[in-house]
């Protein structure tokens, strides 16, 4: 009907303005007739260019969506009944990808299709799936500091019924991680007990012995006989962004949590003061390269040979090793130097967990494949051999392959290493929602205060003001 009544009027201007008409009839029309066409003429091209415009912005919506299955590989298989989508990233997308076949084995009428995404996209991902109802998986893979996050969202699937009697199959702390009060949201998958992998060869050159370090003193003082700005460092420590990294860790180390048990704000302390005070400390001290986590620069300087050590969890190992699988027998890995002569060497940094999402459909079939996953020690095992992820399930760690010299860490026993400092692990530490958005608050005030531009005590009380604005207290 409006198709008609545009072609109509315009018709009728077309008529009335531009095709020659008799000397009779223009004479009896007013003289200001034209000047109606002409602003007739106009509302039309405007309508004409709103309603254009709606069907070019409906037709890019629809694009969008398309890209979006396009782009996850999910859009032949979406509304297949018998297939699931797990959502994961690098080398722990591989790992799920290989349990496929055995799986298949049990469950030969369950498909399952794991989409591997970018470890620094997966969240932004997952949050714009769950909000439009598009492209979104049925399992996700979901890094243990971002449970609380998801389940206060409501965007993950209350398995209790499922989940319950498994708890203490699993690390205590992992356990807390995927639950809220009585209730279940996932299984724990890797654990993430924090060490120093270090390069053996490049410490051997410049005289230092691993042992020697104790403290982050220590650290220090090794630090500056081995970096030789600015080709080699002994770690990096970016001077602009992913500065919570390091304050997590050190913060965790110290006692010290992000947020306390009930989910308030607790890192405005005399522990996060202190650990603030010690990463300036090795800033200025001239032994960190500044390059942030995960960046070309970052893979470039394991490559190379730019950066001696990385403080972080045990997962690195395996990414050490396929960024740089030509350095075997290159690295080996410490406990993280104290913050005092008598303090503790250890902390957590990362792990993950797989969880339903609270949208799919296919809740049964997901759930399969999670248990087998997870709660199998073959399964387990077979994750931990061939990419290094260092299980949650507790029966694993009685495996002949935990007391195994590791070939690419100078076969080093390095599970036996981790194991223990796991054992050693501060168990007050807490997660709390709006995890990424609450770390670059302190990211950002940590880099004032290293910098000089902030006091440490004002850039936290800073820091705690704007968090606490996004948490609404």
């Amino acid at each position: 009907m409006t198709r008609i009544l545009l072609r109509s009027i315009i018709s009728y201007i077309i008529n009335e303005t531009i095709v020659p008409q008799p000397t009779v009839l223009l004479e009896n029309k007013p003289p200001e007739s034209k000047l109606w066409l002409w602003l007739v003429l106009g509302v039309v091209m405007v309508t004409i260019g709103v309603s254009g415009y709606y069907f070019w912005s409906q037709k890019k919506v629809s694009e969008i969506k398309e890209e979006t299955l396009t782009d996850l590989s999910v859009a032949n298989e979406v509304d297949d009944p018998n297939m699931i989508t797990v959502w994961s990233w690098n080398t722990a997308a591989k790992a799920l990808t290989t349990l496929i076949p055995k799986f298949n084995e049990i469950y030969p009428n369950i498909k399952v299709k794991v989409i591997e995404i970018p470890f620094n996209e997966a969240n932004a991902r997952f949050k714009t799936a769950v909000s439009t109802g598009v492209g979104f998986p049925d399992v996700m893979d979901v890094e243990g500091p971002l449970m609380s996050g998801y389940i206060d969202s409501k965007s993950l699937l209350d398995i209790t019924d499922l989940a319950t009697k498994y708890k203490n199959s699993f690390v205590p702390y992992k356990w807390t991680e995927v639950t809220n009060g009585d209730n279940v949201y996932g299984l724990p998958w890797d654990t993430a007990p924090v060490g120093m992998f270090y390069r053996r060869d490049i410490f051997k050159a410049a005289g230092v012995d691993p042992e020697s370090i104790k403290t982050w003193d220590d650290f220090i003082a090794a630090g500056k006989k081995i970096t030789k700005a600015p080709n080699q460092y002994l770690t990096l420590m970016s001077r602009k962004s992913d500065l919570s990294d390091f304050f997590q860790t050190l913060l965790c180390q110290s006692g010290g949590s992000e947020y306390d048990e009930k989910g308030n704000i607790s890192f405005n302390s005399k522990q996060g003061i202190e650990t603030v005070n010690l990463m300036k400390k090795i800033i200025d001290s001239g032994v960190a390269a500044d390059v942030g986590w995960w960046t070309p620069e970052f893979y470039a300087g394991i490559k190379n040979g730019q950066i001696a050590t990385l403080t972080t969890g045990v997962w690195m190992g395996g990414q050490i090793e396929a960024t740089a699988p030509d350095q075997s027998g290159k690295w080996g890995v410490m406990p993280i130097p104290a913050i005092s002569k008598t303090g503790l060497r250890s902390a957590v940094r990362g792990g993950s967990n797989l969880a339903i999402t609270a949208k799919s459909k296919k809740t049964e079939m997901a759930w399969k494949f999670i248990e087998f996953a997870l709660a199998n020690k073959e399964s387990q095992l077979s994750m931990y051999k061939q990419f290094s992820i260092f299980p949650a399930l507790k029966e694993v760690y009685t495996d002949p392959a935990f007391n195994q010299p590791n070939k690419y860490f100078g076969n080093q026993n390095i599970s036996k290493l981790f194991i223990d400092i796991q054992s050693k692990m501060p168990t007050s530490y807490y997660y709390g929602p709006y995890e990424i958005e609450v770390n670059q608050i302190i990211s950002a005030q940590v880099v004032l205060a290293v910098s000089g531009q902030k006091t440490v005590a004002q850039a936290l009380a800073d820091a705690e003001i704007q968090a606490n604005k996004i948490l609404k207290k």
